[in-house]
């Protein structure tokens, strides 16, 4: 119950941002954007997210296999696309994650490999992201103009490679617990989640160097990718902000949205780009319409996912 009242706060957190930026906003404007839009960019930045879904799946692939998991890519490729489905819609800002890891544990009955290789694989991701934000926002020359963005993420770059170096020598050591406490309530179930978490990226240190070299190159051909992608979409909307200066605003943006209050991000997705590229004088109305082609362009893989799921229902394995 709890979670459903959660799921209708986010929808209704979601809806009145939106519905406070339309008052700013005339409506006629973003639709005038969306209508003028180029579907040839739409459609290129849609090839650069599968391909980076793909590099994904590669990456994935070989973190289970370092695990002792035996899942081929191409199923960790329908995993994914299934996941971004169900994320869109279940309640609780973990749904997506949760349904990997069922998918994962179903397709090998390892469920502690299975949730260390999430655990492990969304970190990663996230140091690489920030990591290139930083990056973007240096090579932009913001270095001295004592942006709250860039040094939120210098912050948080620092703290991420921080926990890194501390799992992987060893001055730290939770205990690897894979049961994230369904049985706790309150406090001790917090607890106990993030000691399983931190003992599941302990897990670090035991991975094979060149894999662990393999895998990191994988996830920067997947930032690269998605960060193309990110490009093409303002290209479709006709936003004239430099490459390097999208780098860093969609890391960020990747940041806000991982925060679990509105409903699939919507609103404060919107709400950011506005105010990051008001910054280059784009016009509201642009920024919105560019969110709305974000958010389409995360509804066409949530759809191919809900494809797959339907014909696995239809047509079971086996």
């Amino acid at each position: 119950m709890k979670r459903w009242l959660l799921w209708i706060f986010k929808l209704s957190l979601s809806v009145g941002i939106l519905y406070y930026i339309f008052t700013i906003i005339p409506v006629g404007e973003v639709f005038t954007a969306l209508r003028s839009s180029r579907i040839g960019f739409f459609l290129v930045a849609l090839c650069f997210t599968f391909t980076a879904n793909m590099a994904a799946s590669l990456r994935m692939r070989q973190l289970t296999r370092c695990l002792g998991m035996s899942v081929s890519a191409s199923q960790i490729f329908a995993i994914n696309l299934i996941s971004s489905f169900y994320g869109m819609f279940l309640p609780g800002s973990l749904a997506g994650g949760a349904v990997r890891w069922r998918k994962l544990y179903l397709a090998d009955k390892n469920a502690g490999g299975a949730f260390i290789a999430i655990v492990l694989n969304r970190f990663l991701l996230t140091t690489v992201n920030v990591a290139f934000g930083v990056a973007f926002w240096i090579s932009a020359g913001l270095l001295h103009s004592n942006s709250i963005v860039g040094l939120i993420l210098l912050g948080i770059l620092a703290g991420l490679l921080l926990l890194q170096g501390i799992l992987v020598s060893g001055i730290v050591s939770p205990p690897l617990n894979t049961d994230m406490g369904s049985g706790a309530r309150g406090g001790s179930r917090l607890r106990i989640q993030i000691i399983s978490i931190l003992g599941a990226l302990r897990r670090y240190r035991d991975l094979p160097r060149i894999a662990l070299l393999w895998i990191s190159v994988l996830a920067l051909i997947e930032e690269l990718l998605g960060i193309a992608s990110f490009y093409f979409v303002s290209l479709s909307v006709g936003i004239d902000v430099p490459l390097v200066h999208l780098g860093w605003v969609r890391s960020f943006l990747y940041l806000i949205t991982m925060v679990p209050v509105s409903f699939f991000g919507i609103g404060i997705q919107e709400g950011t780009l506005i105010t990051l590229l008001g910054n280059y004088g784009v016009p509201g109305a642009e920024a919105v319409a560019f969110s709305f082609i974000l958010v389409a362009r995360s509804i066409v893989i949530a759809f191919a996912g809900g494809v797959l799921e339907t014909r696995n229902l239809l047509v079971p394995a086996g």
